[in-house]
């Protein structure tokens, strides 16, 4: 497992580099079009088998099929490299991806769970597996939310709320700069779907805040097969962190509880938007050929 020191941490990034802490670039840096949630995430999303296979895409206002994806000319070509290699590409390669294909979820059953588990409710170990980098996982996860706190990003011609992490923004980007490591007052706690169906799996919802709570907030997104929690707080319960995946023993949970939250969740926010295009029309099965 790569720990944060072998990570690459080159300084030459807009925001993730900026404020003062890594040393300008020497010449002009030429920004990419970044994306908000990785493009290849979209695609596993698809439903083949409908008419209309695009995910559904929701803001406040309305829901709609479509692939449209949110980008700006946010990072720097090295820093795109960092998340990649810190997380994304791991990441990709591991989550849902069909009914018989997700690396994640079958290398952590492979392992005996925690005692600390109880009916409906898994606990793994993950350290306990070499094919499973919780480093990456909470890298990539770190990434996301960093990256809807840093800009307004517009998804079907609107601006989604940026999160507002405060004063955890920026020791979260040291973090992901490998310039700190993961900051005290914060814990991510991943779920991995229970289930191989496509029904629980092929969701993706961007970052948004769950619960706020005097002792903390929480904020969560969701990509096939997984969901990233992020708790952000000083007074965050003891039996969060005991399940994190900064705990020692890098927990990570398996239960049809967050599989039913992610569910209700996507049809709660449906349910009160306007229904736009295909959406708002019965679903056809794809037409066979003659």
């Amino acid at each position: 497992m790569a720990s944060r020191a072998e990570l690459p941490h080159r300084p030459v990034l807009t925001h993730l580099a900026g404020r003062g802490v890594a040393a300008p670039p020497t010449q002009d840096v030429q920004l990419r079009d970044s994306h908000f949630m990785p493009a290849a995430f979209y695609k596993l999303a698809r439903d083949e088998s409908r008419s209309n296979p695009h995910p559904v895409l929701i803001n406040e206002e309305v829901s709609l099929l479509s692939s449209e994806q949110a980008t700006a000319s946010l990072l720097c070509g090295d820093c795109e490299e960092r998340f990649n290699s810190g997380g994304e590409t791991w990441v990709l390669k591991n989550c849902w991806h069909s009914e018989v294909d997700f690396p994640l979820r079958s290398n952590l059953i492979a392992i005996s769970p925690s005692p600390l588990s109880t009916p409906g409710f898994t606990i793994f170990e993950s350290v306990r597996s070499e094919a499973i980098d919780a480093a990456r996982l909470a890298y990539f996860g770190v990434s996301v939310f960093w990256r809807a706190s840093v800009h307004d990003w517009v998804l079907m011609r609107r601006r989604p709320k940026r999160l507002e992490l405060g004063p955890y923004e920026e020791p979260l980007r040291l973090f992901l700069m490998g310039l700190a490591g993961f900051p005290g007052d914060t814990l991510m706690i991943i779920s991995v779907t229970s289930a191989m169906d496509r029904m629980r799996n092929m969701l993706m919802t961007f970052p948004f805040l769950k619960s706020r709570q005097p002792e903390f907030r929480q904020y969560r997104f969701t990509i096939p097969g997984i969901t990233f929690q992020l708790f952000v707080g000083k007074n965050t319960p003891y039996a969060l962190r005991r399940l994190s995946v900064q705990s020692p023993e890098r927990h990570m949970l398996m239960t049809p509880d967050v599989d039913d939250l992610n569910t209700l969740d996507g049809a709660t926010l449906i349910s009160k938007t306007r229904k736009v295009g295909a959406l708002a029309r019965p679903d056809q099965p794809k037409k066979k050929g003659p």
